[in-house]
């Protein structure tokens, strides 16, 4: 009886398995999902990054922190915008005629100096700047000013370019 058991044990083992391991990655699919969204990019702003009508795949889990230079979805003005962050929390920024720069450091040159904005600030605790790539064409913070982390829906993860 024993032995019995011990064999009718061992083939439903050997087909479980499959099952759990195929269950285990639906799983893992849904949830990684879960934590995903998908946005349509609406404008030129983040252009030639990021063109109109390109689809960003955004993590909606910030737990590990906003870096400088990362791509974010945020909301303003009942509204989502993607732009850059090139400023976080204690950084100094300074937007003069010759160019934008951060912590003492030309972070874009003089072609994108503002004639319109000057500023200099240091980011306090919960603040990013942020600019569109084509700055030229972004209204960002150089507009709104800084944003909260709190406003920030997502990190881009991934960009999908539609075929032009």
């Amino acid at each position: 009886m024993m032995k019995e058991n011990y064999v009718a044990n061992r083939e439903r083992n050997k087909m479980m398995n499959p099952l759990i391991t195929i269950l285990l990655l639906l799983l893992s699919l849904f949830s990684e999902n879960a934590n995903q969204k998908v946005y349509v990019n609406d404008g030129s702003s983040m252009a030639p990054t990021i063109n109109d009508g390109d689809k960003l795949i955004v993590s909606l889990d910030k737990s590990k922190g906003i870096d400088r230079d990362e791509l974010i979805i945020f909301e303003a003005e009942d509204r989502s915008f993607c732009k850059r962050v090139i400023g976080i929390e204690g950084d100094i920024i300074k937007i003069t005629q010759t160019g934008v720069i951060v912590n003492d450091k030309n972070a874009y040159g003089t072609e994108v100096g503002d004639k319109q904005v000057t500023l200099e600030l240091t980011l306090k605790q919960d603040e990013l700047f942020v600019l569109g790539d084509n700055i030229e064409n972004s209204k960002d913070s150089r507009v709104y000013g800084p944003i909260k982390e709190n406003q920030v829906v997502g990190i881009v993860t991934r960009i999908k370019h539609i075929q032009r």
